[in-house]
């Protein structure tokens, strides 16, 4: 399973889905250096807990998706690739 954030699609060459993983970890990467769309502090320390007791954690970068865990379980928009979290959902209001 890979990042969900950059999925490959049918008929993606690897060259394709090699770009969309670079693409969407630079990305987060920018996001959580400046701080944008941050999921709330108990959420990153509840994610983070469940991130330090897997066997996919390779000294802080997850073996599954190649993503950086610090960075990563700060964001709302992401989850676990293997479901050990989710995405925090942004509820917007409807102007009517």
């Amino acid at each position: 399973m890979s990042c969900s954030g950059c999925n490959p699609k049918a008929g993606d060459s690897a060259i394709v889905q090699a770009a969309k993983t670079l693409a969407h970890g630079a990305v987060g990467i920018v996001k959580y250096v400046t701080r944008t769309g941050l999921a709330p502090s108990a959420v990153i320390a509840a994610r983070r807990e469940a991130c330090k007791g897997c066997d996919k954690n390779d000294m802080g970068l997850c073996e599954v998706c190649k993503c950086w865990i610090a960075a990563k379980s700060s964001l709302r928009q992401e989850d676990c690739p293997i479901g050990k979290w989710e995405k925090q959902l942004v509820k917007t209001q409807n102007p009517n």
